[in-house]
Order: structure tokens, then C-alpha cells, then sequence
């Protein structure tokens, strides 16, 4: 009598069982990167200096970059390979989230490599284009390469048509190509369907990645869990029990060098309408079916779709930019004093605005949206009242014994003739007001002075 479980030949076949622990559905799980290289424009950058180097040094660090990984930095300044190395070595050790490891950074090392010259230098981007052939043949980087645009987006067309002019758009039979395309995209709907179209006539829409680091931060990404795997707050997720929510992007530092990228641009377009819509989206928007990125996009686009700005204006959005004085010990200098600003510029550093959420969930609930630069403090972080401070803030609303219906004279009016709750004010030395706080705040403008 045979077995149904002996094998029919002499040798047992290999049956790969899934691991049960794993869902397919996690992208977080570590994999390393097959045979690539990242070229950085603008690389002199405080995003690339701060954000993409260190975040580069990690992923070798946890073991997830191929060990021919090639780094290529693209910038005007005139500097060798060397000093380009040492800017990096300098931006891993301030920056980087794991500690500096000597061997992981000598495997690194040998593949970073600097061009200097301008967007718009052809023969900048034939100098670009001899150095990553190079590497492919040195380090063996397979003719896959990523580029990476921290540029403004004045500049977008120049790199894309540069990329393009000498051949290295086009991934072969075997290879690869990907563009990412940090924010903001375009000024405008019309400037960013043209950029659309000037993207995808060089690279397949397969190959972009339209960026906003901001997502990536933990405690945004929190948000999501907070909302929809605790069952405790979805019962008063709503207008009947919120009474405002706020997001709020608070930093207290200035320009830094970027003065080229940030004039014409601004706080409300290099924050507001990217990061901080998004976190609108993820406060507001309702389930989706599943987290596939299609569902996902889907119920952003619903809130968004349903959220107008508040009037009258005058009082309910602010601009500002900041102005030399002491910070931090330290004595810093105005906006229109930075190194490489216009003088006769009117781009702002601090802008707040009033929305509303048109849907029933949020049916008369504002929305305060506020960010700046050279603020008192940095404000960042995400916490129900009493914690630490966070982009998104509701705060519960207390239901009167009989409520009125006014309209106070120093707060932002509210569509729908809202039906007031009036606080005690506890709040509103610190920059927080119910609507009805009869010594609430004076509109969106008492937020410049007391950026708490």
C-alpha cells in the first residue's frame, strides 16, 4: 500500500510555502534595490541636504541599496567630486537617522559623483550623460537610473528637455527609467496640465512620481490608523462633535539658502496647497474601500472636490512674512534681507486660511489652516488637546443648553449660519478660539502674532 505523500521519483520536489505572517498588501517590507543610480538636481539644496542624502545613507545603512549604488549630484557651484563627498559626509552626520557607519559609507562613497552647471546647459546634461554611462560600466549600475527633481518648478521643462536631448530619457530592452517630481507642481491648473504634458511627452506616466515627502512623516501617516482602526473616534469624527479643526505647520527657521528656490513661490503654495490639503483630505475624507492607491485617491479627491474657502477674506485668510530680530539666542535677519531675495518681492512666509468641507460630516465645521516660517516654535506633531502639538488639531465641541444663532463680530464668519458655542476663552491666549469665544481671536491675522 503506497503513501499519497511519497514522492513518485527519486528526487523530492521543492514546494515554496507562503509565509502566513506576510501581507501582500504591506510595501513597507524591506527589499533591496537591484542594480540603479540616483542623480539629484539641485543637489546643493536644503531638501536634498536634510532630507534626500541622509534618507540615501539609510537605505544603505538597512542593507536596501545594491552595493554598486551610484549617487550623482547636479548643481552650479563649481565643486570636484571631493567637496561633494564631504558635503554629503557632512549631511549624513547632522541628518541621517541611523548612526555613521565607516564601512557603509566607503562602500558608498565610491559611487557618488558631482556636475556642476546650469538647467538650461546642454553641455552641462552631455557631461551628466558621459558620467552615468560611466558608472554603468564601473559600478554596474545596469543602465537603470532614477532622477530626482528638487528644482523649481521654472526649471522643470529645462531638465526634462535636457534629459531628453541626450538620450537619457530612454530606458533600454532590459533597463529602466523613473522621474520623480517634488512639489509644487505648477502655480496654477493650467500650469500644471502643461507640465502633465511636457512630462509625459518625454517619460511614460509609468515612470513619474509626483512626490510630497511630507506624506512620509510618521504622524501623518498615523492619521489613517488613528481614524479608521479605532472604532472610538469614528462615532465622533463628525460636526455634531468637533467644533473646528486646525492644521497647523509651524517652523522657526528661515530661508536658509533657499532663497532662489522660495521667492515666487511662497508659504501658501509650498505648503498649503500640497502638504497641508492632503492632511485636510486625510482628516476629512470618509473609508475607502480598501487602501489601494486608486480608493485612496478616489476619497481625497471627493473632500477635496466639496471644500471651499470662507469669506469675506479680509478676514478669515493672512499673509505675512518675517522681519530681523532675535531668535533662539541668535540674531536673524528679515526675509527680504536673505541672501539672493528680491527686494521689491511680495512673496509671503506665513499664510493662513478658512475652509469649509461641503458634506455632511462636516456640515459647518471651519477648517484653520496655517503655516509660516520664522515662528516662535517648530509645530509639527499630531495630539488631542493637552498633548503635544500636532498639524491637525479638533477640538471637541461642548453642546449649549440653548443654542443661538449670531454672528461674532472678531471671528471668521461661518457659511450656513452656523449655531455657535460659546467657550469660556481658556483657550484663547494661545491662539486657539471656538467659534462664539467672545475673546477669541481677530480673525486669521492674530495667528501671525502668536504662531503657537
Amino acid at each position: 500500500m503506497s503513501s499519497s505523500h511519497a514522492p513518485t521519483t527519486g528526487t523530492r520536489a521543492h514546494t515554496a510555502h507562503p509565509n502566513p505572517l506576510r501581507d501582500r498588501r504591506d510595501k513597507r517590507l524591506p527589499r533591496t534595490a537591484g542594480p540603479s543610480s540616483l542623480v539629484i538636481f539641485r543637489v546643493t539644496g536644503d531638501l536634498a541636504r536634510k532630507k534626500l542624502v541622509p534618507a540615501v545613507y539609510d537605505l544603505a545603512n538597512r542593507g536596501l541599496l545594491p552595493p554598486g549604488f551610484s549617487l550623482v549630484g547636479f548643481a552650479r557651484r563649481d565643486w570636484s567630486d571631493e567637496q561633494f563627498r564631504d558635503m554629503m559626509a557632512e549631511a549624513v552626520t547632522a541628518h541621517a537617522r541611523t548612526p555613521f557607519d565607516e564601512a557603509v559609507w566607503d562602500r558608498l562613497v565610491g559611487g557618488l559623483r558631482f556636475v556642476s552647471g546650469s538647467f538650461d546647459n546642454p553641455e552641462a546634461f552631455r557631461r551628466l550623460a558621459g558620467t552615468v554611462h560611466e558608472l554603468d560600466s564601473e559600478r554596474g549600475t545596469g543602465n537603470n537610473h532614477a532622477f530626482y527633481l528638487s528644482v523649481p518648478p521654472s526649471a522643470f521643462h529645462s531638465v526634462i528637455h535636457g534629459l531628453s536631448a541626450v538620450g537619457l530619457a530612454e530606458p533600454g530592452t532590459d533597463s529602466w527609467r523613473r522621474v520623480v517630481i517634488e512639489k509644487p507642481f505648477g502655480h496654477d491648473l493650467a500650469s500644471a496640465r502643461e507640465l502633465n504634458t511636457v512630462v509625459n511627452a518625454v517619460f511614460g506616466e509609468e515612470s513619474v512620481f509626483r512626490i510630497d515627502h511630507y506624506l512620509g512623516k510618521e504622524t501623518v501617516q498615523n492619521i489613517l490608523a488613528l481614524r479608521f482602526a479605532n472604532q472610538m473616534f469614528e462615532p465622533v469624527w463628525n460636526a455634531n462633535h468637533v467644533d473646528h479643526v486646525q492644521i497647523t505647520m509651524a517652523e522657526d527657521i528661515g530661508l536658509d539658502g533657499q532663497a532662489g528656490y522660495y521667492d515666487g513661490i511662497g508659504a501658501a503654495r509650498d505648503v498649503i496647497q500640497n502638504h497641508l490639503l492632503q492632511l485636510l483630505a486625510l482628516t476629512a475624507m470618509e473609508e475607502p474601500l480598501t487602501f489601494a492607491p486608486h480608493h485612496l485617491r478616489a476619497e481625497k479627491a471627493e473632500v477635496l472636490g466639496a471644500t471651499q474657502a470662507i469669506g469675506p477674506f479680509d478676514r478669515t485668510t493672512a499673509r505675512g512674512r518675517y522681519t530681523g530680530g532675535w531668535q533662539g539666542g541668535r540674531r536673524v535677519v528679515g526675509l527680504l534681507d536673505e541672501e539672493g531675495f528680491a527686494p521689491d518681492s511680495r512673496t509671503e512666509t506665513y499664510a493662513a486660511v478658512t475652509l469649509a468641507v461641503r458634506n455632511r460630516r462636516w456640515a459647518r465645521v471651519p477648517f484653520y489652516i496655517r503655516t509660516g516660517k520664522r515662528l516662535g516654535r517648530r509645530d509639527s506633531g499630531r495630539h488631542d488637546r493637552g498633548g503635544a502639538r500636532p498639524p491637525v488639531r479638533a477640538r471637541r465641541a461642548v453642546p449649549p443648553r440653548r443654542p443661538r444663532r449670531y454672528a461674532h463680530p472678531t471671528r471668521p464668519a461661518v457659511p450656513d449660519d452656523r449655531v455657535a458655542t460659546p467657550h469660556d476663552g481658556a483657550d484663547a491666549d494661545r491662539g486657539v478660539a471656538a467659534v462664539g469665544d467672545r475673546r477669541g481671536l481677530r480673525g486669521c491675522a492674530a495667528w501671525h502674532r502668536r504662531p503657537h
